[in-house]
């Protein structure tokens, strides 16, 4: 990691991402709706807040995953439905979907040849490729936490869907957040787990050691060393 590197705590990374994918959608729809715009296009505009959060990293260099492609998809396809539709209640299921199918593909990546957890920690300049090679305790917290996360987008999706499907509209926005018990359960459980490994083997699981994260997107084409 470069000396020069913009970097913020991984604790402060995780608030700047709950700001971009979860508290900023909601506030817009409500601003818009109070403006007068219709719940369509409330919605619409609010999904796109995430949207510009990818656009800006594959400005910055650190390219588009799968997933990242996945969740502009569905926004996509979503919006365009909702809106020849006429039905919000229709692309707040949409975005349910697409959730349950990250969910589902985070999941996946556990029996992959790396799990999410993995390469995120890569991403955060954090590579661990001989402790995934030689540590059979570090492969199993890396899944561990992977198969939290993956979980708790699934649930949170089954959550908010039943919201959606049995509340008024404009009420779904505001009760989002209740969906949030998951990720966070999850985020408790994997730090503990993370917390353990560093006490039995003195590095951290994800993050540098240094528990600083670059604000800067690393690029994700790279290979991962030889060996």
């Amino acid at each position: 990691m470069a000396s020069s590197e913009r970097t913020v705590t991984w604790q402060v990374m995780l608030v700047l991402i709950l700001l971009i994918y979860v508290i900023a959608p909601i506030a817009a729809y409500y601003t818009l709706r109070t403006a007068g715009l219709a719940a369509p296009l409330a919605l619409l505009a609010g999904g796109l807040i995430p949207v510009a959060a990818v656009a800006h990293k594959a400005v910055r260099g650190g390219g588009v995953d799968g997933l990242d492609a996945f969740g502009v998809g569905a926004v996509a396809i979503g919006g365009v439905i909702a809106l020849l539709r006429g039905a919000p209640r229709f692309l707040l299921l949409m975005d349910c979907l697409a959730e349950a199918v990250a969910g589902a593909w985070v999941l996946a990546t556990i029996v992959l040849a790396r799990p999410l957890a993995f390469e995120i920690g890569r991403q955060l300049g954090a590579p661990r490729e001989r402790a995934w090679r030689e540590s059979p305790d570090f492969r199993r917290a890396i899944r561990t936490v992977t198969a939290l996360w993956g979980a708790a987008l699934v649930l949170d999706a089954a959550l908010v869907a039943g919201l959606a499907l049995t509340l008024p509209v404009d009420l779904v926005p505001a009760l989002r957040p209740i969906g949030l018990v998951f990720p966070v359960a999850a985020a408790v459980a994997g730090t503990v787990c993370a917390r353990r490994y560093r006490r039995r083997h003195g590095h951290r699981l994800i993050v540098p050691d240094s528990g600083r994260v670059p604000l800067a997107y690393q690029r994700t084409s790279a290979p991962p060393p030889p060996g």
